[in-house]
């Protein structure tokens, strides 16, 4: 009978052989994966508040990535921060480029001023954006109405009331607002607010426009209707240069209103060859 033997030196070749190629494949691995991380990019999506400022700081956007600003390229054009909406924008390192979102959103509630002390006719129906003086805020317009649809019963009656208004902007932001509304049997809103002529701002929401009118009314009137549209297209067809001593380069017209909202006139400014500007008069 033949004896047989194991050769224990090829065994222990064999696994050792294992080894060695376990390693060189792990090695591998592990050089890919930390190339991986070293070159991944993700990105935030991120929300920002209308009409604020964009960061240009990369690590704002990263989550994880090489924290080193030189290696990153960071692309924000295709962002309007002035518009709601949502964005992309891009990060660029070495040969990767990734996509990220924001969203430019408006949370800011208004910054309104109210006539708190007004006085309407008996079952005179009138538009609650009367009261709104004047609206600061990211997204106009802001709209008025009555808080509790119930108080318009009231307002029907003689008498003297605490009326609260909701005030919102474009967006849905809203604020509440309390004004003082008398119901007269003598007196109606619609008098008091075409017989304002005093100016309390204007189209261009510059307070720093003098206060000369080149067109007034008699009774103020309001912007949606034919009077006004009239109005606009026969002061455009005047020759201004008979008004001034200076050739014209251009002009511009700018509505005035009362501090109902209301047209009282027009104000026209032109601007001569040199520069200079002037509101003219007649």
């Amino acid at each position: 009978m033949e004896d047989f033997y194991y050769e224990e030196t090829n065994g222990k070749h064999i696994f050792f052989k294992c080894l060695i190629y376990l390693f060189i494949i792990g090695l591998i691995v592990g050089v890919f994966i930390f190339y991986q991380k070293q070159n991944t990019i993700k990105l935030k999506n991120i929300k920002v508040e209308l009409g604020t400022e964009l960061s240009h700081d990369i690590n704002d956007y990263l989550i994880n990535g090489k924290k080193n600003s030189q290696n990153y390229k960071l692309y924000l054009d295709d962002v309007d921060i002035n518009t709601i909406g949502k964005y992309s924008y891009k990060v660029k390192y070495n040969k990767h480029t990734k996509t990220g979102y924001i969203n430019v959103v408006d949370t800011t509630k208004p910054k309104v001023e109210v006539d708190s002390n007004i006085t309407i006719g008996v079952n005179e129906e009138f538009n609650p954006n009367l009261l709104i003086l004047s609206c600061k805020d990211a997204s106009l317009p802001c709209n008025a109405s009555l808080k509790n649809e119930n108080d318009l019963q009231k307002l029907k009656k003689a008498g003297t009331y605490d009326i609260k208004l909701n005030i919102s902007d474009n967006a849905g932001n809203k604020v509440e607002k309390t004004v003082n509304i008398t119901v007269s049997e003598t007196e109606t809103l619609s008098s008091k607010v075409t017989n304002d002529l005093n100016y309390y701002t204007n189209s261009e929401n510059d307070d720093t426009i003098e206060h000369i009118l080149f067109i007034e009314l008699d009774k103020a009137i309001d912007e949606d209707t034919i009077e006004f549209e009239g109005l606009i297209q026969e002061t455009s067809a005047i020759d201004f240069s008979e008004y001034v001593d200076k050739e014209i380069y251009s002009t511009r017209l700018i509505t005035a209103y009362n501090r109902y909202g209301y047209v009282i006139g027009l104000q026209v400014e032109v601007t001569f060859n040199d520069g200079t500007k002037e509101l003219i008069q007649k």
